[in-house]
């Protein structure tokens, strides 16, 4: 026989409702709770599952027939002006809802058959200033404070629903007590007396964020002296409400003003704070939108003008407002000078990392590339989150130019993005931008200035996903570093930003990964650090910096895994110990130059014995010296071999007839086997010379096979390019 919990589970199942169960923190403890979201679980499935869970939850929307919760937290506390507004409107509706009591709150539950019951929503929130960073503790919750204006708050959720794909906890659970109602005859309510339900709840909203107030296109307000600033600091929006057929109908226990909209005759559908916040929460509130805020300026041009702003603007300056900007210098703009005193000012002394120490450098460019379906965008998105969770006043600007902007919500709603990575938009839904258009360019430059004077943050990193839709020129165009120079002036030089940009890999298999970016120079040559992702399995990629990155640090590789968790996934982003094929020259490389700090030549044999020492063979440092310009010098025969750089002398006489530069070897010889035909003696410097042993004799009988068949040797020379100083020494 099976428990209480289970029996109760089994009654809410039959009678059309799907479940699941949960545990104590509210998490459902079955893998692919999802599924639920569009059938009824089993009887047996049931019966497995209460064996050992104790807490049950209602799968809301569609599958149990268009069910939703309004869940009242904080303890309730805006339960009881609630409860008056919708008597106001509707004495009789609240005694048709189920209500039951939760641990922190009530839950009020119906079913809407008739209407479309969308996802989750967040209906009223309100701000409590508090004394500094971290979390702070507010009835029963404990929120991270967040910096506006200079200000530090933490905005606790009130009201909000559990819609079509939400689930809610309800009784008989743990701490779950029903106290109206029942959930076996939840009562069916009209799509009017919904609406009564949610206006009332959205009523009681205390806060809207600055950067959700609808200022209209940035153009017309983010100069002071224009008329629309100037009418949101002087005018009054209030005769143009009345104008229009609203009603101020009194003030609420927060003082903020109540305005009802024309054709209603109970409650009020809108809020207005300080004369300048005109927030509206209702569905029938046209030309305006359920859940918005507006400013006086978008309140004016939108019922006056049809929201034609440049009307607005015009009209608003017959009447008097806004000033005339000072007259600009005839002669454009006046040049600045900057010495290193004055940038080292500006722009720092060194380069700082604002993700992890070695990646994503501060207000410099940088690049994410990878094949189509490698996870790119998701690891950036990670990235952005990580950037923005250590700092409570930064800030990260998407721009999507390429795909569809669903794509990234159902990713970001898996990833729980941080509400300070924002998609830009403009006011006319569009999304993608064409970077090669100044129009654009400038709208970029002027979203960058509307967040943070909206938020009081600051942008940190600007994403550009992809640079193949940013453009219409193509990939390989070489017109495209220019357009990658001008956004990097706007978004590092001006806004002090970082700038990702996302690109796409070539077909092919390339061995220099930079050569794999599709555009490759044109593209590679505007940023300062370039990331290759590559995928290792489904759920594991690694993330590798090219060795020419940003100078001052010497980046990791890393590995990005994928963790599912029951409503998303995490993404844990780890160093990865493994090492590519570049870790070995790099060190190689920075060991020469460390070694011609000290003095201008060494003897051959020397620098194989010493990099012995530091693990490197006399392969990889004969292939690190290719890229310094380390000059050999051979006097000739039996004299030693030596190695000479002028790294850090500048201005010396040049360097005698002897001395020759090494050329690079042709990817023939790169592929030779371990002796030539040829010449019929080893090109390889045997093990014991690389030690450092043996050597002069190994030399000497080199140079006596190589007098001996010149001939041959010349032939072979002709055809590959190549001088008596590679054969000699051996290279690979």
């Amino acid at each position: 026989m099976g428990s209480e919990i289970e029996k109760q589970a089994q009654e809410y199942a039959r009678n059309g409702l799907s479940i699941i169960p949960v545990n104590r923190e509210k998490r459902p403890t079955v893998p692919e709770w999802k599924e639920f979201q569009e059938r009824i679980a089993s009887p047996y499935e049931i019966e497995e599952w209460f064996s050992k869970n104790r807490n049950v939850a209602i799968v809301c929307g569609e599958v149990s027939a268009n069910s939703e919760v309004i869940d009242f937290d904080c303890e309730a506390e805006a339960l009881k002006q609630w409860a008056t507004l919708v008597q106001e409107q509707n004495k009789d509706l609240l005694n048709k809802v189920v209500m039951e009591k939760s641990p922190h709150g009530v839950h009020v539950i119906y079913k809407c058959k008739e209407a479309t019951i969308p996802g989750n929503q967040k209906l009223a929130r309100k701000a409590i200033e508090v004394p500094g960073p971290g979390e702070h503790q507010y009835r029963g919750k404990r929120l991270k404070a967040q910096k506006i204006n200079g200000v530090y708050y933490i905005v606790p959720e009130l009201i909000e629903t559990r819609g079509e794909g939400g689930y809610c906890v309800i009784s008989p659970s743990e701490g779950y007590e029903l106290i109206q109602g029942d959930f076996l005859n939840i009562p069916v309510i009209t799509p009017e007396e919904r609406d009564i339900l949610i206006e009332c709840a959205r009523a009681l909203n205390q806060w809207v964020s600055p950067s959700q107030i609808y200022r209209g296109p940035s153009e017309f307000h983010k100069n002071p002296n224009l008329p629309g600033s100037d009418f949101n600091e002087k005018g009054d929006v209030r005769p143009t409400l009345k104008k229009h057929g609203w009603e101020h109908v009194g003030n609420g226990h927060d003082g903020r003003e109540r305005w009802r909209r024309p054709g209603k005759d109970k409650g009020h559908s809108a809020t207005l704070t300080d004369g300048k916040v005109f927030y509206v929460f209702s569905s029938n509130g046209h030309p305006f939108e359920a859940g918005r805020a507006y400013n006086p300026f978008a309140v004016y041009a939108l019922l006056e003008h049809g929201g034609d702003f440049h009307k607005a603007s015009r009209a608003l300056a017959a009447e008097g407002y806004g000033t005339s900007p000072k007259a600009k210098n005839p002669k454009g703009r006046k040049p600045r000078f900057l010495n290193v005193k004055d940038m080292e000012k500006e722009f720092g002394k060194e380069t700082k990392m604002i993700f992890r120490d070695d990646l994503i450098p501060e207000a410099n460019p940088c690049l994410f590339v990878a094949r189509e379906g490698n996870g790119k965008s998701t690891n950036v998105a990670q990235i952005s989150k990580e950037i923005v969770s250590k700092d409570p006043n930064a800030w990260v600007l998407w721009v999507a130019t390429e795909g569809f902007v669903g794509d990234h919500s159902d990713k970001w709603h898996k990833l729980r993005m941080s509400e300070r990575v924002v998609m830009l938009s403009d006011d006319k839904g569009e999304y993608k931008l064409q970077l090669d258009s100044w129009k654009d360019q400038k709208f970029l430059d002027e979203a960058i200035e509307t967040l943070e004077m909206e938020t009081g943050g600051k942008v940190v990193a600007v994403v550009i996903d992809s640079i193949r839709g940013m453009q219409r020129m193509g990939e390989n165009d070489p017109k495209l570093a220019n357009v990658m120079s001008a956004i990097n002036s706007i978004v590092c030089d001006k806004h002090k930003a970082a700038c990702i940009y996302i690109a796409h890999l070539k077909k092919g298999q390339e061995q220099n990964r930079l050569n794999r970016v599709a555009g490759s120079t044109a593209i590679t040559s505007s940023v300062r650090a370039v990331y290759t992702v590559e995928r290792i399995s489904e759920f594991v990629c690694r993330i590798i910096p090219d060795k020419s990155n940003t100078l001052g640090h010497n980046p990791k590789t890393y590995k990005s895994i994928l963790i599912q968790t029951d409503d998303g996934y995490e993404i844990s982003i780890v160093e990865d110990d493994s090492q590519d094929d570049e870790t070995a020259k790099s060190k190689a490389e920075r060991f020469l130059i460390s070694l011609f700090k000290e003095k201008t030549e060494y003897l051959a044999t020397e620098i194989y014995k010493l990099g012995a020492i530091e693990g490197l063979s006399s392969t990889v440092l004969k292939k690190a010296k290719k890229n310094l310009p380390i000059k050999v010098v051979h006097e000739g025969v039996g004299a030693p071999w030596i190695w000479k750089c002028d790294l850090y002398k500048q201005n010396q006489a040049p360097l005698g007839k002897t001395e020759k530069m090494e050329e690079k070897k042709p990817n023939k010889i790169n592929k030779g086997a371990k002796s030539d035909k040829n010449l019929g003696i080893s090109t390889r410097v045997p093990q014991e010379c690389q030690e450092g042993q043996g050597c002069q004799e190994y030399l000497e009988e080199l140079e006596w096979h190589s007098s001996k068949k010149q001939n041959r040797y010349n032939n072979l020379s002709n055809h590959f390019c190549l001088n008596s100083d590679y054969l000699i020494e051996g290279e690979i």
